[in-house]
């Protein structure tokens, strides 16, 4: 079953829920370590149904640049960021699948633009995909948590910090191609750090962290997924000699 875990966050106040999420680890996350949590546990709710009508706007930031202007100079808005968790399959015989994580921009507007670090079987080099959908939910998904910003954000604003500031697309996934749950937790926390652009509450990046820390499947299975596998980020000059030389 999939739950939705309301985790509002605004400069005044922020809901926490920490029974459902893995905790025991969160103090282990990167960067910092975790607060004791406050506020009251909102309900957990089911989502709506999936859909999965694409509007086919995609762009692979530095290596397909075909719509990358819809992305850098888009003055859509988002409130909400939809920390995804996808199944990739099940196991044979188990209970049990592996996990990709994405995040989607949930529109003001309607839809979504997902945001989404992955590499292609055999290849460790990160390819950061931006792609505006229709839906809100993936018929991938198996959990997803909502964590609402202070403050609207543009589309391009992310877009610019990302490519331009941080460098994000510049990562090189852990061998056997694990990294995904760590680049995303490095894009909350950069996010969470960047007050002057993002109002994102400063105890998100370790709330995640403890989502991440296990994997989880359609039958409610769950295991603990320690360590946490990091990739790493590149240089200019590594990633452009890993991609093109």
């Amino acid at each position: 079953m999939t739950h939705q875990i309301k985790y509002t966050s605004t400069p005044i106040t922020y809901s926490y829920t920490p029974a459902t999420i893995g905790s025991s680890s969160s103090s282990n996350a990167p960067g910092g370590n975790a607060p004791t949590p406050g506020g009251n546990a909102p309900a957990i709710l089911p989502p709506p149904a999936a859909t999965a009508i694409s509007t086919n706007i995609t762009h692979i930031v530095a290596l397909d640049e075909r719509n990358r202007d819809y992305f850098a100079n888009s003055p859509s808005t988002f409130s909400r960021m939809r920390v995804t968790i996808h199944t990739t399959g099940a196991w044979p015989n188990s209970p049990h699948s592996d996990n990709h994580v994405t995040i989607l921009l949930i529109l003001n507007e309607g839809g979504a633009v997902q945001v989404n670090m992955r590499t292609d079987a055999g290849d460790r080099r990160g390819q950061l995909e931006w792609k505006r959908v229709n839906y809100q939910h993936s018929n991938s998904e198996i959990k997803f948590v909502d964590y609402d910003l202070g403050a609207p954000v543009q589309v391009n604003t992310l877009y610019t910090a990302i490519r331009n500031d941080w460098k994000l697309h510049q990562y090189l996934f852990s061998a056997g191609g694990s990294g995904c749950h760590f680049w995303n937790y490095v894009l909350l926390r950069k996010m969470a750090d960047d007050t002057n652009r993002f109002s994102l509450h400063a105890d998100v990046p370790n709330h995640a962290w403890g989502v991440f820390s296990k994997w989880y499947s359609r039958t409610g299975a769950e295991r603990e997924n320690q360590p946490i596998l990091q990739g790493e980020f590149q240089s200019d000059t590594e990633w452009w000699n890993d991609w093109f030389e």
